[in-house]
């Protein structure tokens, strides 16, 4: 073998090194992700904000040319060589963590690179004026409104409407005979000593008892002595919603995520429903006088 042969084999094996090293160093994708997190409002003495669920968050990372914020299925991306300013916005109402997964991407050669981040914030909303005079102006106490024929009506998941009349359901006395005072973001509930419930609801949230079941698996005189619970608000797409805490509720006891829409007020009435925790619809019409 002559060396010109020589010399052109070496030259191949030299470039060929060389070229598998630049692939190398060009497959590297997303590297290196940094997330810094800003709630507003929030301080030493308030951790979670100042009500207005605003957290901002910047995104950088290396060999990145596009970056992607995906919460609850929903994807926003960015194209961006730099970083990534989003601004995520609490919804809920209270204090609650939040899970957004942040994807780096390189879209030239189609590699990605995912870091989850955990955000604990604070959502407040105002009471609206109206619904704040026509629930709690005037010191009024709120009963199921036993004037009309049908206070209180169930919904089955299939559409099925169920009307409880008064006169047909003596059953619930116990209900009936119940008091709801509301406070800014505050409720006392007056029972008499026992309410009306469903009993898998009851016994999973306070406990079982020994009282009889009706047909319907309610008890219909559960002791529960008159207790105070908070409350907060959020808008709905029909109406305006009531977020019980501490079990506290409207009605009959159906457990349920113990949110309470309240489908149209006024001075004197207002109509409530909530999802129980079978998956009926109750809704209760109520009155101050």
């Amino acid at each position: 073998m002559n060396r010109l042969s020589i010399l052109a084999i070496f030259l191949f094996l030299l470039y060929s090194c060389s070229d598998d090293s630049s692939k190398t160093e060009q497959a590297i994708g997303p590297q290196n992700i940094q997330v810094d997190i800003e709630i507003k409002g929030a301080h030493d003495g308030n951790l979670f904000g100042d009500g207005s669920g605003v957290v901002y968050l910047r995104v950088k990372a290396e060999n990145t040319n596009q970056f992607k914020v995906i919460y609850e299925g929903t994807e926003i991306i960015r194209s961006t060589s730099e970083y990534y300013d989003y601004g995520f916005y609490a919804k809920e109402p209270g204090i609650h963590e939040y899970e957004l997964e942040i994807q780096a991407i390189n879209t030239k050669l189609n590699l990605s690179r995912s870091q989850f981040v955990n955000i604990k914030v604070n959502k407040i909303y105002p009471v609206p004026e109206n619904l704040f005079a026509n629930l709690m102006v005037g010191n009024k106490k709120w009963r199921i409104d036993t004037s009309v024929d049908r206070p209180v009506t169930t919904r089955t998941p299939s559409g099925e409407v169920i009307s409880h009349t008064v006169q047909l359901n003596e059953k619930y006395d116990a209900m009936y005979d119940d008091t709801y005072k509301f406070g800014y973001l505050s409720l006392i509930h007056e029972t008499n000593g026992h309410i009306v419930g469903n009993v898998n609801s009851l016994s999973q949230d306070f406990g079982a008892v020994d009282e009889e079941v009706n047909d319907d698996n309610e008890y219909e005189d559960y002791p529960l002595e008159s207790y105070s619970a908070s409350w907060m608000y959020s808008p709905s797409k029909e109406g305006w919603n009531l977020h019980m805490s501490d079990q506290g509720f409207i009605g009959s006891y159906v457990g349920g995520d113990h949110v309470y829409e309240i489908m149209w007020h006024s001075k004197r009435q207002f109509m409530v429903r909530t999802i129980g925790a079978d998956g009926n619809y109750w809704h209760f019409l109520m009155t101050s006088e």
